[in-house]
Parts: C-alpha cells; sequence; structure tokens
C-alpha cells in the first residue's frame, strides 16, 4: 500500500511539472520575433519607416599620391627613398615631396604609431621626431621643424629618454607657430610632462610643468590643479602639511600658477564628491577657496580669471557650486543646503529659487544640468523616494517630490521663466531636439511649452535592445537590435512625431 502510494504521488508531481513548469521554462526560453514587426514594437503616435541598409562598398580603397590609403587622412606622410633610404615628406594630395631629410637627422616615426610630421594649421609648417641613440639604445628624442616653402629646418631641442616615459607625442598647436608636445607612456603615478615648442626658434623646447594636465581644445589651454587630496592620492600617503591650493596654467600668455587659497573645497553632487575642484566658463575658473585665517564661518565662492590674472569672490554664504552658464554670467547653487537657485553675478542678486527642493534631502536627491545656451538651463529633479534620519537618528522619514523637467530661461530684462514637465516616474533626460523645443527622456519625447508626452514604443519592445536619437527637429532614429540572440544585423527606423 505504502509503494502504490508512493507511486500515485510522484505521477502527481510529474503531471503538475508537466503542466506548469515545463510550458512557462518553455515560453521563457522562446525568443522574440525577428525581425520585429513595426506595428507591435512602435504606438501609433509616430509614424514609421524602415530605413534601408547602406549598400556595401566593394571597390578597393583608393590611395592617395603618396601611396598610402586615403583612409589615413592625414596631409603628409614620411617616404623611405628604396634606393637611398633617406626620408622625403609626402603630400596626399599632390604628391608633392620635399627634399630630402638632413643627413644628420634620424627620423623617428614613434614606433610605426604615426606616418608622418604633424601640419601647423595653416600648413606652413611640419614638426617631427628625431632620436639620438646610443649602444645602449635611444638617449634622447630631438624635435625638428619644417618650413614646406622655403626647406627651412629647425633643431627645436631634446627630451631625455626615459625609462617610465618612453613616450613621446606631438600634443596640440596653439597658433600656426607655436604648440605642445608630451611625454608619457610610464605608470599612471607618474603622469606625462609638457613642453612648448616656437617653430621658429631653435632650441627652445621648454619644460612646462608635469602632472595629470587636462587641456581645453576651445581656449587652447591647458591646466593642472594642486590640492591636498590630489597629492595623497598622487602618493599614495597622507600628507601631514599644509599644501596650498595651486592652479598651474599654459597657453598662449605662457605658462604661470595661481596660489587659489589654503585648499581648494571639492564640489558636490548629490552625496557623492565628484573629481573637479574648479569650474569653468572660458577665461573664468570658479572655485570654494578654504583658509583657516578666516575662519569656519566664512564661506565664499571665488574665480580668477587667467586672461588677466584677477582673483575675486563672487558669492559670498553656505553655497554649494553646482554649474555655471557658459558665458559665466550665471551661477547655480545649493543655499544652505535647501534651495536650487540662479545666481546673477554681474547683478548679485538671486534670480531663481526651486520651491521643490526639500530642505533636509540635501545633498541626496539626484539632479543634473545641461546649459542650452548662455541663458536657458535644462534641469532633471527625481522625486525618488529618499531615507532621511531626522534627531539623533533613531525615527527615519521618507521625503520625495515629483520628478521634474524643467527649461528655465532668462529672459533680456533678467526675468525667469520656467516650463516644467512632472511625473512620478519621469526618466531620465537624454537629449534635446535640435530646435530645442522637444526632449527625449528615456524611449519617450515630451514637447518642454506643453508638456505633451509622445510613447514612442508598445510594451512588446522590451525584449529588444533600444537606441533612439535625433535626425532632426521632428524625426528620430531608432535602432533595434536582438537581446537574445547574437550575430543578428540591427534594424533602423525613421520616427516622426509631426
Amino acid at each position: 500500500m505504502g509503494k502504490q502510494t508512493f507511486t500515485i504521488r510522484c505521477i502527481a508531481y510529474l503531471t503538475l511539472y508537466l503542466l506548469l513548469v515545463v510550458p512557462a521554462a518553455a515560453q521563457e526560453a522562446t525568443p522574440a520575433p525577428w525581425p520585429p514587426n513595426p506595428d507591435d514594437i512602435f504606438t501609433s503616435q509616430i509614424s514609421v519607416e524602415v530605413i534601408p541598409d547602406e549598400p556595401i562598398n566593394t571597390t578597393i580603397e583608393q590611395n592617395d599620391q603618396c601611396g598610402f590609403s586615403t583612409q589615413l587622412g592625414e596631409t603628409w606622410h614620411y617616404y623611405a627613398d628604396p634606393e637611398t633610404g633617406r626620408i622625403r615628406f609626402c603630400e596626399a594630395t599632390s604628391g608633392k615631396m620635399t627634399d630630402p631629410l638632413p643627413i644628420d637627422i634620424n627620423y623617428w616615426d614613434g614606433y610605426g604609431s604615426t606616418r608622418g610630421p604633424s601640419t601647423s594649421p595653416d600648413g606652413t609648417w611640419l614638426i617631427f621626431w628625431g632620436i639620438e641613440k646610443s649602444e645602449r639604445g635611444v638617449n634622447f628624442y630631438v624635435l625638428y621643424s619644417y618650413n614646406v616653402h622655403d626647406g627651412e629646418f629647425n633643431r627645436l631641442g631634446t627630451v631625455r629618454h626615459e625609462f617610465f616615459r618612453e613616450d613621446v607625442q606631438i600634443s596640440n598647436w596653439l597658433d600656426n607657430t607655436h604648440g605642445s608636445v608630451r611625454q608619457g607612456g610610464g605608470p599612471e603615478i607618474a603622469g606625462s610632462a609638457l613642453f612648448s615648442f616656437d617653430v621658429e626658434s631653435a632650441e627652445r623646447l621648454q619644460f612646462i610643468f608635469s602632472g595629470w594636465f587636462d587641456y581645453d581644445d576651445k581656449a587652447r589651454r591647458y591646466t593642472y590643479l594642486e590640492t591636498r587630496e590630489f597629492l595623497e592620492w598622487k602618493t599614495g600617503s597622507i600628507i601631514e602639511d599644509d599644501v596650498t591650493c595651486v592652479l598651474s596654467v599654459f597657453d598662449l600668455r605662457g605658462a604661470r600658477e595661481y596660489e587659489l587659497g589654503h585648499d581648494c573645497l571639492p564640489m558636490q553632487v548629490t552625496d557623492v564628491l565628484i573629481n573637479e575642484y574648479t569650474i569653468h566658463a572660458g577665461d573664468t575658473y570658479f572655485y570654494l577657496p578654504s583658509d583657516p585665517n578666516d575662519g569656519d564661518d566664512i564661506l565664499k565662492i571665488a574665480a580668477i580669471n587667467v586672461s588677466n590674472d584677477q582673483i575675486s569672490d563672487i558669492f559670498y554664504g553656505d553655497a554649494q557650486l553646482l554649474s555655471v552658464s557658459p558665458n559665466g554670467d550665471y551661477l547655480v547653487l545649493i543655499l544652505e543646503h535647501s534651495s536650487l537657485a540662479i545666481y546673477d553675478i554681474e547683478r548679485q542678486t538671486i534670480i531663481y529659487v526651486n520651491e521643490y527642493f526639500e530642505e533636509k534631502a540635501y545633498p541626496s536627491l539626484p539632479y543634473t544640468f545641461d546649459w542650452i545656451d548662455d541663458r536657458t538651463l535644462l534641469m532633471f529633479l527625481s522625486g525618488k523616494m529618499i531615507p532621511i534620519s531626522l534627531g539623533n537618528g533613531r525615527e527615519v522619514i521618507k521625503v520625495s517630490s515629483p520628478s521634474s523637467i524643467r527649461l528655465v530661461a532668462i529672459t533680456d530684462d533678467e526675468q525667469v521663466t520656467a516650463q516644467a514637465i512632472y511625473g512620478a516616474e519621469l526618466p531620465y533626460p537624454k537629449s534635446l531636439s535640435p530646435d530645442k523645443q522637444w526632449i527625449l527622456a528615456g524611449n519617450d519625447v515630451y514637447e518642454l511649452a506643453t508638456g505633451m508626452k509622445i510613447a514612442l514604443f508598445t510594451e512588446h519592445a522590451n525584449p529588444y535592445y533600444i537606441s533612439v536619437d535625433w535626425i532632426d527637429n521632428h524625426r528620430l532614429k531608432a535602432v533595434i537590435g536582438s537581446q537574445d540572440r547574437y550575430g543578428l544585423k540591427p534594424v533602423s527606423y525613421r520616427l516622426s512625431i509631426e
């Protein structure tokens, strides 16, 4: 009897497994249809058309006049004469050859990483590397300039080969005759060394500074900020001595250093410290100075204009600097850990305060900023629930507010208008349409003027990989890929919202 009961139970369990588990597993294993049906994955709010695949180019890539592939995209190449071995430079579009390099120049092609010299913006000068060697190997890298019009050569100077910095690169041109080279290639803690050159000045290659510098292509400027925290990370040890906050700058004005105070305080985004100690707009760099001689109760935001060396105090008070307008006229601040505000520097006036910023939520509420132009700011505030401790921490409440995407505009008469879109689960904004009238947030589109939402996809699109971006003011490109089958070519669609 016991054996019969056991058999009946086994049959029952097996039947239940076949009825419930196996169909569910089979359903989970069923891949999403491919190619996807546009009628299933796109909503009826938009019009959709398939973007046909571009034809595959089966033609052989043509070479330029120097014999190199046109894909290299370089103006000049080096050319080794097959008979003499002498190096010349060849211009890609015309095939023009220079005279051979002087016999005493030992041309160096960067371990084969480069095909030729760097060309000045006006096309007049070439700069390139040579090397000086001994039996033990490379001793020095030698920088040369060459004038393509009159054939003038200049030896600009040398950089010593270092065992921990064995790579040199022509970095950036600051104008038609001045530029920079950098030496790196070693361990990260060693950073890179920066040198400046003048193509018309022999033996004037000058060391600027060494570290982890940034380059602003628009301003054609290098900056390097050194703080106590930065040195501790750099050396891997605790720094007990006082370290002055120093901003090093190199541009066409030359190299210079600015002592910004006893220390620089880091900027904050939510409750995470970011790796930024300055925010700049044009020639003006904003920072938070810290000086024990001022006392703990004096807090301020300062700025330095590196074009005229002027340092000034911009704002006094308990504030966090979050963002600066492109022209440097307006600051986005958190005031006294409670209010999100816009500050007019020239008028020294708060011109906008966000009334939905919860006092006790700072600095945990996530927010992002994107300046559309000098007077228009796109702000995103998340409304997710955040635990906030009260009193001695024994009591906890939850603070929340609606998610908000806001387009804040400063009018000509310094008034502020704010168009806002609210939603409990408003997704993170991705990008604005070129005319700045629509915003792509998540996989939906919102009209900023009205808050109208246009859903792009149905729930049937969830099993697919989706990428969306703007084509023009009213059209987007959606790329749909398979998440469960590899090797399938994605399909592209053109979506029209009007």
